[in-house]
Parts: C-alpha cells; sequence; structure tokens
C-alpha cells in the first residue's frame, strides 16, 4: 500500500484554498446561480488563458475531471448545511 503522508506543504495549500472558498463564498452568497457560474466561467477563462495556447484543452479536461472528483464531496457539505440543527 503506497505511503497516504500528506506533506505540510500541501496541507497548507489545502487550508489556503478553504480559506479562499470562504472569502468567494461571502461576496457571490445570493447573487443567484446564473451569476456565481458567470464568474466562475471568466476565473476558468483566465485561468486557462494563462497556458500556452496548445495545452488548453488538456488543461480543461484535467480541470473537469478535478471538479468531477469534488462534487460529491461537496453536494454532503451542501446537504450537511442545509439540515437543520440536532438531525444528522
Amino acid at each position: 500500500m503506497p505511503d497516504e503522508k500528506i506533506s505540510e506543504k500541501t496541507l497548507a495549500m489545502a487550508r489556503r484554498v478553504e480559506e479562499l472558498l470562504q472569502e468567494c463564498q461571502r461576496v457571490l452568497g445570493g447573487q443567484g446561480g446564473t451569476m456565481e457560474g458567470a464568474v466562475i466561467a471568466r476565473l476558468l477563462s483566465l485561468w486557462l488563458a494563462g497556458h500556452p495556447k496548445p495545452d488548453w484543452e488538456q488543461a480543461l479536461t484535467d480541470f473537469i475531471d478535478m471538479v468531477r472528483e469534488m462534487v460529491l464531496e461537496s453536494e454532503k457539505e451542501i446537504l450537511q448545511r442545509a439540515q437543520p440543527a440536532g438531525r444528522a
């Protein structure tokens, strides 16, 4: 079985990602799905444009794969927040 230790650098990055995510949620909260999607699409286009043009398709494919890996856990988080206190 491979060693599953996570480096301090990776943990620090994960913590920073969560901090930035919380900031984004505060800014985008209540804006509605269309506005949230438009902001995410704009950010993605800026990120993709930072890659060499021949690499755009692979970078986008890798990104979508990463999103697919995260979406079920994200759904659990959303459903958990939506439950009244005291229910699990």
